[in-house]
């Protein structure tokens, strides 16, 4: 069956990603093969966004919750007095790096044969993009009644920097109605 996944995925790749549907089925693809594979904890952002596009709650996979309590330890952390601002800032982009995602997608596909390594830099750009369009309608609900009440991607705040524009902005909505947000890269 890995071979058929890895299949499909290349062929997929060859022709392009250029909307959301070839990104979800992109997605959708690698974790059907963290599935066939042993499971590993060497793809922990590309994990968590494979299941984010599937679910809305992300509590089965442990590689999947794991993300969610990263970020549930931070802020709990911050809010008791016992962490720093920065740690929230550093757990959110170990989660939710679009940088990371690349990274491990492409040691995803020099791993398994999958030719991640081909696309383009707009492409790639593209594929971001069209990722954030699906999960912005999709907040993640927490599971745990900790301090995290929900976690979302947004485009309400954009600004230029010297990259290139902002993407999208992380939100997290916290159990006593206040947010914290801050951008993606």
């Amino acid at each position: 069956m890995k071979n058929e996944i890895v299949l499909k995925l290349n062929r997929h790749l060859a022709s392009g990603i250029q909307n959301e549907a070839e990104v979800q089925y992109t997605l959708t693809q690698v974790r059907k093969l963290f599935e066939v594979v042993p499971p590993t904890d060497s793809y922990p952002v590309l994990a968590f966004y494979c299941d984010w596009v599937l679910h809305a709650r992300l509590d089965r996979q442990h590689w999947a919750k794991n993300g969610l309590q990263i970020l549930e330890a931070a802020v709990t952390g911050f809010e008791s007095g016992n962490g720093p601002s920065e740690g929230v800032l550093r757990a959110v982009n170990s989660v939710l790096s679009f940088q990371q995602l690349h990274s491990e997608l492409l040691k995803f596909g020099k791993e398994f044969g999958v030719a991640f390594d081909q696309l383009s830099y707009e492409t790639w750009r593209a594929f971001g993009a069209s990722l954030i369009d699906i999960l912005i309608g999709c907040p993640l609900e927490a599971t745990s009644t900790g301090a995290v009440r929900r976690l979302a991607l947004t485009r309400d705040f954009t600004f230029m920097h010297v990259g290139g524009q902002t993407l999208a902005f992380w939100k997290i909505d916290l159990q006593d109605g206040r947010s914290m947000f801050g951008p993606i890269f």
